[in-house]
């Protein structure tokens, strides 16, 4: 009786750890990918506003604008 109890405790433990693997993996692959779309934002905005500048022009309402 107490091994079958100990089998099930282990099988529920294993299924847990799938489970938390998965979403961490998941959690990892949403970051990445959510870092690179970032990335590629500023470098849209460095090409196309900045004009390759290192600082955008004031007064531009490029930000203010995405933000909506």
């Amino acid at each position: 009786m107490k091994e079958a109890l100990q089998t099930q405790n282990s099988f529920y433990h294993d299924i847990k750890s799938i489970l938390q693997t998965a979403r961490d993996n998941a959690y990892k692959s949403v970051n990445f990918i959510m870092v690179e779309a970032y990335w590629n934002i500023g470098k849209k905005i460095v090409e196309v506003e900045q004009n390759g500048e290192t600082k955008a022009k004031y007064g531009s309402k490029l930000i203010s604008e995405l933000s909506k």
